[in-house]
């Protein structure tokens, strides 16, 4: 049975940095990669019943001009520059939670390691 949103806290509301030599560079055309990689990834970050749903509405390079310069600052204050450098910004959109309610976004940095592996390393709410 998955667990509520009065049950427990997010799992990486506090940042479990990866080793910036270990993070692989970001490359955009691996947007496909990033979005699949989200379906095992959005589960571990948000296990919540509330959270089964979700839907993509930011994935980008979080060093992208695009992306919203506050976050990529968060991300070099938390891991340091290599790892934000390295990392994309997910924002999703679970529907399930009333459109007006703060907990209705999620917002995730993840990296690839040299193991050709995603991993979530900071969810913000």
């Amino acid at each position: 049975m998955k667990a509520s949103l009065d049950d427990t806290p997010l799992p990486y509301l506090e940042p479990k940095c990866p080793d910036a030599s270990s993070t692989v560079k970001v490359n955009e055309r691996e947007k496909e990669e990033v979005l699949l990689a989200l379906n095992k990834l959005v589960p571990k970050a948000y296990p919540y019943k509330e959270n089964s749903i979700w839907k993509v509405e930011e994935a980008r390079p979080l060093s992208s001009p695009q992306t919203f310069r506050p976050y990529y600052n968060l991300a070099k204050n938390l891991c340091g520059t290599g790892v934000a450098k390295n990392s994309w910004f997910i924002k999703l959109h679970f529907p399930k939670i009333s459109q007006g309610v703060s907990a209705s976004t999620g917002i995730m940095f993840i990296a690839k390691n040299s193991n050709n592996e995603w991993n979530v390393w900071y969810t913000y709410k």
